[in-house]
């Protein structure tokens, strides 16, 4: 009682006081707080504090993204299934993989095509070659070796207690003893895996043994729902954590320009294309493992769920990677960057994605619609009637086009097709024909 009438008593000095103790603690914030600085006269984008939902390891990101079992006579068939399954076979396989060394093998251009033929193994090639340093990381324990970079990994089912890496470039081979039962494990499982099998033979094309279609393939039309991330989160994520200024915000036409002193974020309000771009002058880049085990960090910061986002390709002159959302193993590849994450690391650091990501599939059931794609022998005849000549193709790919639906803005659906990189873009080879 006595407590309750002390209150009473004495509820406007108690008042007075936390009034007081509020005013000092946001006169301290807003003293504190570099963004309220009073020389600019600009209106000012206010950062949040910014929250991260995973971390992603190079493991997740660096995979191989085909899976090839060649059986006795001469049979290849490459592994697919409706779902990233194998991918993730694999990423857990090699992440317990312990390798002592690694060494070496000299091999003629013949006998080095031979390998890609030779019976009772599992070929897992990733779409570009990766650093020798950089799978090295990927493995629970890498070993020691030269340098080197890797195209494919040979397993044979027989006798799994090796991989044989093999870089395309320089026809070189390098063996791999490994010990524990992890690619045993992952050999079987990739073996048994319930899928699609398809028939294909590996030709060397632009430097690099590629997966090809002698009798062409069919994969299904699929469709997703789709969710776009508001520019303005995208400021307070990539901006709002490294900027020590008041970010400042410019319309022109469709385009949104988020600066700071040295930081750019471009939105194209009508694409959903977002160009990100920090300056930090520190020279020229590192090598490629350097560069590409950054952008794991990098990809982590756009928090934009990359749970089927893997490596597609890395151009070294221009130290440019490029990242995008796979089904069912087969890339997503958009001329807007729908489902894709390209990073550029020179004397700035450059990010290109879309603002629209892929969230859930629709099922589509036993009706889906299958879509047959020619011979990749014949998609290089209609690239030569068209005048296109086969050396200015530096790579090809099945994989899936990004159309938005036309009954809901909420729905993707994606249509495979066969992609040929051009120039260093990889572009649907439908599209390169009717505008050549």
């Amino acid at each position: 009682m006595k407590m309750l009438r002390w209150l009473r008593e004495n509820w406007l000095h108690i008042a007075l006081l936390f009034a007081l103790i509020v005013s000092v603690t946001f006169s301290f914030l807003i003293w504190a707080n570099p963004f309220q600085r009073p020389h600019s006269k600009r209106t000012p984008t206010l950062r949040q504090p910014t929250t991260q939902t995973a971390t992603w390891k190079a493991s997740d990101l660096y995979v191989p993204t085909t899976v090839v079992i060649n059986r006795g006579g001469g049979k290849q068939e490459q592994v697919q299934s409706k779902t990233n399954e194998a991918m993730h076979v694999i990423q857990r396989g090699l992440a317990a993989t312990n390798a002592d060394r690694i060494t070496p093998v000299a091999l003629t251009a013949h006998d080095y095509q031979g390998e890609f033929h030779r019976a009772d193994t599992v070929i897992l090639s990733y779409p570009d070659p990766l650093p020798g340093g950089l799978f090295k990381k990927l493995l629970r324990r890498g070993g020691s070796g030269a340098s080197f970079q890797v195209n494919h990994v040979l397993i044979s089912t027989k006798k799994p207690d090796r991989l044989y890496l093999l870089d395309d470039a320089h026809r070189q081979e390098y063996v791999v003893p490994v010990r524990g039962t992890a690619v045993r494990r992952m050999v079987h499982t990739l073996v048994t895996l319930k899928g699609q099998r398809t028939p294909i033979t590996f030709q060397r094309i632009a430097g690099k043994m590629t997966v090809t279609y002698p009798a062409g393939l069919s994969l299904p039309q699929v469709s997703y729902l789709v969710n776009k991330q508001p520019a303005n989160q995208l400021v307070t994520r990539l901006m709002g954590a490294n900027s020590s200024y008041i970010i400042d915000s410019r319309q022109q036409a469709n385009t949104t320009t988020y600066t700071d002193s040295n930081q750019r974020l471009t939105v194209n309000q009508k694409e959903g294309v977002i160009a990100y771009d920090q300056y930090r002058r520190r020279g020229q880049p590192d090598d490629a493992t350097t560069v590409l085990t950054s952008n794991v960090k990098r990809l982590n910061d756009l928090d934009v769920g990359l749970t089927a986002v893997h490596f597609l390709s890395y151009s070294q002159p221009h130290h440019t990677a490029t990242y995008c959302s796979y089904v069912a193993g087969f890339p997503i590849i958009s001329p807007v960057s729908r489902g894709m994450y390209t990073i550029r690391q020179t004397v700035t650091t450059s990010v290109t994605f879309s603002q629209y990501g892929l969230q859930v599939a629709i099922p589509s059931g036993a009706g889906a619609h299958q879509v047959h794609l020619p011979a990749t022998a014949e998609v290089f005849n209609q690239l030569a009637a068209a005048g296109i000549s086969a050396d200015k193709v530096t790579g090809i790919t099945v994989g899936y086009q990004w159309h938005a639906n036309k009954a809901s803005g909420e729905v993707a659906d994606l249509t495979p097709t066969y992609f040929i990189r051009i120039n260093g873009q990889w572009q649907d080879y439908q599209r390169v024909i009717a505008h050549h």
